[in-house]
């Protein structure tokens, strides 16, 4: 795992007993209208391949917008938090998911050597700029 200044930020903000809390808010939340709103858009937009497709969640925390990817035969997760992954082992709204295969994986995606044209389709929702910068990299 390599993890850069702001990869161990959100590491030590995403400790056991937060990560915890934080599953149970988007478990709370999952048929909130955020929450649909930002999963039907994502829906939408992985279903338009119109084929199956290879898929990158930036942050993705404990699963939350799993459900929502759909065509996927790989739905990679990346997060810097242990922590988180270990929610996302029993993601949000399981039930839903329709990815044949998902890696979790520990790491700072500002520090992974993601492939030119691995995937598909790349995401992130409620990382960029708060956990990572905002600039070319």
């Amino acid at each position: 795992m390599s993890l850069t200044e702001w990869g161990r930020r959100a590491e030590a903000l995403y400790r056991p007993d937060y990560a915890t809390r934080y599953r149970a808010v988007d478990d709370d939340i999952r048929h909130g209208v955020l929450v649909e709103t930002f999963g039907g858009w994502l829906r939408r937009l992985s279903e338009s391949f119109g084929r199956e497709i290879t898929a990158l969640d930036l942050g993705c925390g404990t699963g939350r917008y799993f459900w929502a990817v759909k065509n996927a035969r790989e739905l990679v997760g990346i997060d810097a938090s242990e922590a988180m992954l270990a929610q996302a082992r029993q993601p949000v709204d399981a039930g839903g998911i329709s990815a044949r295969h998902i890696t979790l994986l520990q790491g700072d995606f500002l520090s992974q050597d993601l492939t030119d044209g691995r995937f598909d389709l790349i995401y992130s929702i409620g990382v960029l700029a708060e956990h990572s910068p905002l600039d070319d990299r």
